[in-house]
């Protein structure tokens, strides 16, 4: 599993998030992987610009919901569907904003 990856969402939630974006470092190895949803953007209401980034996974139109980071674990975690640590700068900001405030 490698950081930024994004899987199907194993869950019955699947219909509105569709997706699952690991952010946990490849240097931490455990049973399970934290991640954040991502959300249908017709589905997630109004968005804060820097906690909620948007990306398009698959031709679909997703907001991260960074307030919502879990922990899943690593076996529902199959396949992944996309790679977005081109966005690395976006994601993290979000993360840091969501623990911070900053």
């Amino acid at each position: 599993m490698a950081r930024f990856q994004v899987y199907r969402n194993p869950r019955a939630s699947r219909a509105d998030i569709p997706f699952l974006l690991d952010v946990q470092s490849d240097l931490v190895e455990t049973s399970s992987r934290v991640v954040i949803p991502l959300v249908r953007k017709d589905r997630y209401g109004k968005p804060y610009t820097r906690l909620n980034p948007e990306f398009t996974v698959l031709d679909v139109a997703v907001v991260a919901s960074t307030a919502d980071l879990a922990a899943l674990a690593s076996g529902e975690l199959r396949g992944p569907v996309a790679e977005l640590s081109e966005h690395h700068a976006d994601i993290m900001s979000a993360i840091d904003f969501l623990l911070t405030g900053y």
